[in-house]
Parts: C-alpha cells; structure tokens; sequence
C-alpha cells in the first residue's frame, strides 16, 4: 500500500473549477489491478452532491484521475472518494503506507 499526495484542480462537468489537493492511499489488489480512495477539502462545487457522483482531478502534470464521491462530511468540509481507472503515481511524493 501506498500514499500519494497529488496537487491540482478539481474537474467537474469538463471544467476545472477549483485548486485543490488529494490524498490518495493506493492499493494493489491479487490480479494487479491498483484501487485507491482517500479525502480532499470539499470544494463549492460538490456542495451537496450525491454519492456516487463522478468528477476529475487534473494534477500539476497535467495527468487527470477518475473519482467517484463516495461521501461528504459537510460539517467538517470533506469529501471521501474511491478512484477509477489509472492512477498518476508520481515517485518523489510516493510512500509505503
């Protein structure tokens, strides 16, 4: 298992909309397929939305990776998230969890 931590800007509907940064603990499962999930600060534009919504986050290298919301704690101002699809692995900031 692994943590990343990824700086960029949230992608909704095509758009980026925000800066934001992403903690990301990236696992690797029995076929080698990487899954990942992890919290950001809540960005306004995923102010209530549902989970299971899917929206992006474009790293500073230009990557962008898939998210699905899986939960928001509003009182607190956090988003949880799984990923789908590729992960950016960038090695300066990698680190065995």
């Amino acid at each position: 298992m692994q943590v990343i931590d990824l700086e960029g800007g949230f992608v909704i509907d095509g758009r980026e909309v925000e800066a934001g940064s992403l903690r990301v603990i990236v696992s690797t499962g029995g076929d080698g397929v990487q899954h990942g999930s992890g919290t950001f600060a809540l960005p306004l534009a995923l102010v209530g939305a549902a989970p299971g919504t899917g929206f992006g986050f474009r790293c500073e290298t230009g990557e962008q990776i898939t998210l699905i919301l899986r939960e928001i704690d509003a009182v607190e101002g956090v988003g949880y998230f799984l990923t789908e699809g590729a992960i950016p692995m960038p090695t300066k900031t990698a680190r065995r969890a």
